[in-house]
């Protein structure tokens, strides 16, 4: 169950970046410029990730402060579909990564012992 879950987990957050991007490209009225705020959503959206939710990071943040920051990247990536494709598509991410990052929680995250 516990590898299910981070696997799923895994996949969410690689269709959290993919969201951001036709998100920003949406936003960006396409072309150059919706190219440029695709790419700052998504390495935004992956430093915070990396400076504060992955698990090897020295800045991580405690819960319940994470599972926010988690749900709040989801709900833009969540929205980032709403206004690319569908209320629906937005609304699908966003539950079923608030869901996932629940579980994730209850089955046990991994997380790498300090200094490696």
């Amino acid at each position: 169950m516990r590898s299910t879950v981070l696997a799923v987990r895994f996949v969410l957050e690689l269709c959290l970046l993919a969201a951001l991007a036709v998100g920003g490209w949406e936003l960006g009225g396409g072309g150059p410029f919706g190219a440029v705020v695709a790419v700052v959503a998504v390495l935004a959206a992956a430093g915070a990730w990396g400076l504060w939710v992955g698990p090897r990071s020295s800045r991580r943040l405690a819960d319940p402060w994470r599972l926010v920051l988690e749900i709040g990247l989801f709900a833009l990536g969540g929205l980032g579909l709403w206004l690319r494709w569908s209320a629906g598509a937005g609304l699908a991410l966003a539950l079923v990564s608030t869901v996932v990052a629940v579980l994730t929680r209850l089955v046990g995250e991994p997380v790498p012992p300090r200094g490696q």
